[in-house]
């Protein structure tokens, strides 16, 4: 069994500097009911995402590659299980042609011979991904517009996922400080899915509910001023930042990157 949040982290994680490179950002979106431990075959999965967000990355430059992440659940309330996973590799990049997009996942095939000669690659990696999804019963479809970018969405079949161990005597609230939406939606989301509970800014940090649990901050310093920050108020903190750069990095603070790494930040 595995981790499908920490999973997914990893890899974009993994991409990031490439990412960086490319002038392009690269987040991390849940849509999850905490039931995210999966059994199933950990390493198609991770191949399949290795190979969806290097492509994306590859071909995106200046603009965003955001990876939409759900399980269907069939039933409702506790008595639902959660029967299906869909993660979509949703970029910015250059497109695909729609006369292209029906031979995309054949061998050898790229969108075109410019493609090949300006961004390499054999064209294998569509292919092999494509089998993989369907060795778990699962499908790999892909949506296109040229100049607009491009969605792949690999879905599979999910047995028996469940919520992670996380008692009620340890429950971690957060305050999130940013203005950045997307990143608000992206570690908002993350977090939710392990059973972080989520503070609204406007909430009073109360002595009842700092004795209770654990209160961490999350700041985004490429929007909040690290300086206008009560410390005090907070078991642990955490700045945020979007920076590569090491010498922006360079802080007696702790300070977490872009992608905000799930385990990271917990």
């Amino acid at each position: 069994e595995y981790d499908i949040v920490t999973l997914v982290d990893d890899v974009a994680t993994l991409l990031h500097k490439n990412a960086a490179q490319q002038n392009t950002e690269l987040l991390v979106f849940w849509s999850s009911d905490q039931r995210v431990i999966l059994n199933g075959d950990e390493g198609k999965v991770r191949q399949i995402l290795v190979n969806l967000l290097g492509n994306a990355i590859k071909f995106t430059s200046n603009g965003t590659v955001h990876v939409l992440c759900k399980l269907d659940t069939e039933g409702t309330g506790e008595d639902g299980i959660v029967s299906r996973c869909t993660i979509t590799v949703k970029d910015t990049g250059i497109g695909i042609p729609k006369e292209k997009l029906e031979s995309i996942f054949d061998v050898f095939t790229q969108a075109d011979a410019s493609t090949t000669r300006k961004f390499g690659g054999t064209g294998l990696g569509l292919s092999i991904s494509k089998e993989l999804a369907e060795l778990m019963g699962g499908t790999l479809t892909a949506t296109s517009e040229v100049g607009e970018g491009a969605s792949f969405t690999l879905e599979f079949p999910v047995n028996d996922a469940k919520s992670p161990n996380i008692s009620s005597d340890q429950t971690i609230y957060v305050l999130l400080l940013s203005d950045n939406e997307a990143l608000v939606g992206s570690v908002g989301s993350k977090l939710r899915a392990r059973g972080v509970v989520l503070l609204d800014e406007a909430c009073s940090l109360t002595n009842d509910l700092k004795s209770e649990s654990r209160i961490c901050g999350l700041v985004d310093i490429e929007t909040r001023d690290p300086n206008d920050i009560d410390e005090s108020l907070f078991d642990s903190i955490i700045y945020l930042t979007r920076a590569v750069d090491p010498n922006r990095e360079a802080t007696n603070r702790h300070s977490v990157s872009s992608p905000y790494n799930i385990s990271a930040l917990m």
